[in-house]
C-alpha cells in the first residue's frame, strides 16, 4: 500500500487468528436467516485503482503505486445497490496542479473534520510539499488552496498554521493564515544561544489550537537527571490570539481537539501534563509509576503519550502508547487507561485504535491476531482479520477459517459468508462500506437489506 498511513481509525485493518467464541461455519437453516453479501471489484468503478482509502464526507481514493482518483459514494448511492445489485460512483475533479504528482493524504488529516483537507507529494530529495485542499460538494471538484514545503496543520475550516524553523539564522517562525491563506498572525522568537531549544506543534486533527515553545538545557541538567530549567508554552488559536499557558519546561508537545500534551518533567519522573486550549489543567500521570503495572522495561528508551496520532479521550478512557528500543528499531505497544484513576484497563496490544466513539476498540495482539474491546478493556473475540466498527455502524467485517463476514458488537454473526484466501484482508471504509480482498482483487462489499 504506498505511503498510505493506517493511523485513520476507518482505515484500519489487519491480520488475526480464530478463538472459540465465533464458529466459521453455520448450519444451512441457520446461514439462511442472514442478511447476503453484496460485492463488487473496483475495476467495476475504476479500471486502473487496486486499493481504496477513505478521505472523510463519503470520498474515497481509488489508488494504485502511480495513480490517484476521487469518488464519492454516498449512503443514497449505497442503498440503491442493496435495491439494484449495481454500485454506482461519482468522481470528483482534482485541482489540475496536484493531479500531475504523485500526492497522498498527508499525517491522516483528511476532510473528516470539514471541507478542508491537507495532502502531500513525497518528492524525490525526500520532502513534501503539502497542499491545503478544499472539496467543493456543489461542484464535485476539489480545489487547492496554498502550497509549502515547511510543516503545516489546519482546522476542520480550513485555517492554517504554519511553522518555519531556520537553524542557521536562529529564528523560528508561526504563521496562522485564514482559510483564503491570507495571514492572520506571525510569530517570530529568536534562539541564537546554543543551549537553547526549541518545540512546536501546528493545528492537527480538527484543533484549532497551535503552539510554539523554547527551552535552554545545558550538560549539567542533562547529567544530573534534574530535567531542564526554564522554558515557555505560548498558544495561539485561529483567530491569532495568543496566551502563555505555561512557564514549565517543555520536551514534547502534541496538539489535538481542544486539548495541548507536553512533558513537563521528561528526565525526573516523567510525569506528564495533559492542558486544555484555554491552559487548564487536564491530568497528570507519572510514567515510572504506570509502566510497572502493565509495559514491563527493560531500561530501553520509553514514552508514554495519550492523545497523540488522532487518538481521543472518551469520557474516562485513552488510548496510551508505549514506545521501547533504540531508534533504529522502535516498538510500538497500546493499552486502554483510566484518567481519572490512572490505571491501564487493559492488556498490551501491538495495536489499538477506535472509530466508535470509545465503545468499541480495534486491536491487534502479539501473534498478529486482530479484534476488539469493549468500552471496559475487555476482549470480545479475535479473528484472522477485522474492521473497525464506527460511531453510526451496527457491524464491522471479520475474517476466520477461510471466511469473510459480518459480526454485531454482541460478535453474533449476522451475515451469511464470503470466501476468503490465506492473502485476503479487509477493511472498514464507512458504516456501510467495506473493503477486502480475494484471488489478488480487491472488492467493495456492504449487506444487503
Amino acid at each position: 500500500m504506498k505511503k498510505l498511513k493506517k493511523a485513520l481509525s476507518l482505515l484500519l485493518a489487519g491480520v488475526v487468528a480464530a478463538t472459540a467464541m465465533l464458529c466459521g461455519s453455520v448450519s444451512a437453516s441457520a446461514a439462511s436467516s442472514k442478511t447476503a453479501l453484496l460485492k463488487t471489484a473496483l475495476t467495476q468503478i475504476d479500471s486502473r485503482a487496486t486499493d481504496v482509502a477513505a478521505l472523510g464526507q463519503d470520498l474515497y481514493m481509488f489508488f494504485n503505486d502511480t495513480y490517484n482518483a476521487v469518488y464519492r459514494i454516498g449512503s443514497d448511492e449505497i442503498k440503491n445497490w442493496r435495491s439494484t445489485g449495481k454500485l454506482k460512483a461519482t468522481k470528483i475533479a482534482v485541482d489540475p496542479e496536484v493531479a500531475k504528482t504523485d500526492w497522498d493524504y498527508y499525517t491522516d488529516i483528511t476532510f473528516e473534520y470539514g471541507d478542508y483537507a491537507l495532502w502531500g507529494y513525497y518528492k524525490n530529495d525526500n520532502t513534501i510539499t503539502k497542499f491545503v485542499m478544499k472539496y467543493d460538494k456543489a461542484n464535485k471538484k476539489i480545489t487547492k488552496v496554498y502550497s509549502t514545503d515547511n510543516y503545516i496543520g489546519i482546522s476542520g475550516d480550513g485555517s492554517m498554521s504554519e511553522f518555519i524553523y531556520d537553524s542557521d539564522k536562529g529564528k523560528l517562525t508561526l504563521k496562522i493564515l485564514n482559510n483564503k491563506a491570507k495571514l492572520v498572525k506571525q510569530l517570530s522568537y529568536d534562539f541564537s544561544a546554543e543551549d537553547t531549544y526549541s518545540r512546536w506543534a501546528v493545528f492537527r486533527y480538527g484543533s484549532d489550537t497551535a503552539c510554539i515553545s523554547y527551552y535552554r538545557e545545558s550538560e549539567a541538567d542533562l547529567s544530573s537527571n534534574e530535567g531542564i530549567k526554564g522554558g515557555h508554552i505560548i498558544t495561539v488559536d485561529k483567530n491569532g490570539k495568543t496566551k502563555t499557558v505555561a512557564d514549565n519546561l517543555n520536551r514534547d508537545i502534541s496538539v489535538g481537539n481542544n486539548y495541548i500534551t507536553f512533558d513537563r518533567r521528561p528526565l525526573a519522573g516523567r510525569s506528564y501534563v495533559y492542558l486544555t486550549s484555554k491552559g487548564k489543567g487536564y491530568g497528570t500521570f507519572g510514567l515510572r509509576r504506570l509502566e510497572n503495572e502493565v509495559f514491563k522495561t527493560d531500561g530501553a528508551v520509553y514514552v508514554y503519550t495519550i492523545n497523540d496520532f488522532g487518538k481521543k479521550i472518551y469520557g474516562t478512557k485513552a488510548v496510551a502508547e508505549y514506545v521501547a528500543g533504540p531508534d533504529e528499531d522502535l516498538q510500538y505497544k497500546y493499552a486502554l487507561v483510566n484518567i481519572s484513576s490512572d490505571k491501564f484497563i487493559s492488556a498490551v496490544y501491538d495495536d489499538m485504535s477506535t472509530s466508535d466513539n470509545g465503545e468499541m476498540f480495534l486491536v491487534k495482539n502479539s501473534k498478529g491476531q486482530w479484534g476488539y474491546l469493549n468500552s471496559k478493556g475487555k476482549k470480545l473475540a479475535m479473528f484472522d482479520d477485522a474492521g473497525a466498527f464506527t460511531g453510526s455502524g451496527k457491524y464491522a467485517p471479520v475474517i476466520k477459517n477461510g471466511k469473510i463476514y459480518l459480526v454485531d458488537k454482541n460478535m453474533k454473526q449476522v451475515s451469511k459468508t464470503i470466501k476468503a484466501d490465506d492473502n485476503s484482508y479487509l477493511n472498514t471504509l464507512g458504516d456501510e462500506l467495506f473493503l477486502y480482498t480475494y484471488g489478488g482483487k480487491t472488492y467493495l462489499m456492504t449487506n444487503k437489506k
